[in-house]
This record gives structure tokens, C-alpha cells and sequence, in this order.
């Protein structure tokens, strides 16, 4: 969204993105779309004509205001919100927002300007309890259908002493999805060894030509 954090992590992974973006004839621009930041912004040609897409939230500066000395929230909220929608099916994508956008988002929901209804969810914040309330799920998945999906992307890793996906997290999604369709990418990493755990559990959400949605581990 145009907001640049300063810790090592960030300014790494957002050199390596430029350098594909170049290496692949891309153009960079920050923001990456001409007024990105505003909220809702319809951007029905980002993937070709056969998919729409919505920017839900982007903050080009942190909504709580820490803009010289920002916290992880702060940083967390100025994430990139997408809807994409395909088929009639809806997939969400929300990267880091915490509780307090999830806040403005169903605002928004409720209001009518935006739509959070959708069949396939890429969890917040890798699964953190900070994000994916039980209110906020409610309006993704507002009825359970076999359709519906959600997937992390977590490794079993501790943050100070907290574990991603959480408990709190997973129970709140148990009451919104069937059965065996929380998917996570630090499935199994307990009972393997240190340092083998990665790379091994990607996860593929198709949408079929007929309406189906299916999801599953795949190889690397």
C-alpha cells in the first residue's frame, strides 16, 4: 500500500519481490496500483477479464498513527485486503489485518458497500488470535457448506511463547467450515525433525468449471 516498515525482515522480502518484478519485465510503483489506499477500490482488470477484484483495506500510513516508531499492528493493518472472485466463488485474502480492521470491514459489511461473504479464506495473520473473530467469520462464512475452505499459512513456530495457527483460532474456524477443511501449511511439523519442516505441505484450492470448490496438500 505504500507504507514502508524498517525492520531488516521487511526491507529483505520487498527487495527480492522488486528484483522478480524486474527480472520479469515488471514495472514498480509505489503504491502499487494508482490510488491504492482508498477504500473500497474496484479493480476488475488486475487478473484478466474473467476474474474481478476488489481492494477491501490498504492504509498507506498505519491506521493507529505510529508512522515514525510504528508497532506490529500498526504495520499489521496497513496490509492489502483482496476480494477475487471467480465463478460466482469469492476468495478472500487479507494478509496481516488484526481485529481492528476486521472491525471496519464488517462495518462495511453491514452497511452494503463491500462484500465479505466468500468460499475460500487465506486466514489472517497466519492463524493469530489478533485476527479471525468469531463476529468477522461470521460474515465470511455465514452458513457451512462443503465449499467452503480456509487456509493458513503458518509454520509451527513460537512468537514469545505463542504457538501459530492458535487453538482460539482454529475453534473459532471449526464453527463456521465442515470438518477437515481448515487446511494449514505447518500441518505435520511437530513429528518432523528440526529444520526438515519446511516446503513439504503446500496447499491447492481449485475452483471447477462446474461450481465446485476442492482444496488438498500437494508435493512441492
Amino acid at each position: 500500500p505504500g507504507f514502508t516498515a524498517n525492520s531488516q525482515g521487511f526491507l529483505e522480502a520487498r527487495n527480492s519481490c522488486e528484483s522478480d518484478v524486474q527480472r520479469n519485465g515488471g514495472q514498480i510503483a509505489v503504491p502499487a496500483i494508482p490510488n491504492l489506499a482508498p477504500r473500497p477500490f474496484s479493480a476488475t482488470d488486475l487478473f484478466g477479464e474473467y476474474i474481478d477484484a476488489t481492494i477491501l483495506w490498504a492504509a498507506q500510513t498505519p491506521p493507529g498513527g505510529g508512522s515514525s516508531d510504528p508497532s506490529g499492528t500498526d504495520i499489521n493493518n496497513t496490509s492489502v485486503a483482496f476480494a477475487i472472485r471467480w465463478n460466482l466463488h469469492q476468495v478472500l485474502l487479507l494478509a496481516d489485518l488484526e481485529s481492528a480492521v476486521e472491525a471496519q470491514l464488517i462495518a462495511a459489511h453491514d452497511a452494503g458497500e463491500i462484500n465479505l461473504q466468500s468460499n475460500i479464506l487465506k486466514v489472517a495473520h497466519h492463524g493469530s488470535s489478533s485476527s479471525s473473530s468469531r463476529g468477522f467469520l461470521a460474515r465470511v462464512f455465514p452458513s457451512v457448506s462443503n465449499d467452503d475452505w480456509a487456509v493458513i499459512s503458518s509454520g509451527r513456530r513460537s512468537f514469545g511463547g505463542v504457538t501459530l495457527p492458535t487453538e482460539e483460532t482454529l475453534l473459532n474456524l471449526a464453527e463456521v467450515v465442515p470438518t477437515h477443511h481448515v487446511l494449514s501449511t505447518e500441518n505435520r511439523d511437530d513429528i518432523k525433525g528440526a529444520g526438515t519442516e519446511g516446503n513439504d505441505d503446500h496447499i491447492i484450492v481449485r475452483i471447477e468449471s462446474d461450481g465446485r470448490v476442492e482444496a488438498c496438500y500437494a508435493p512441492p
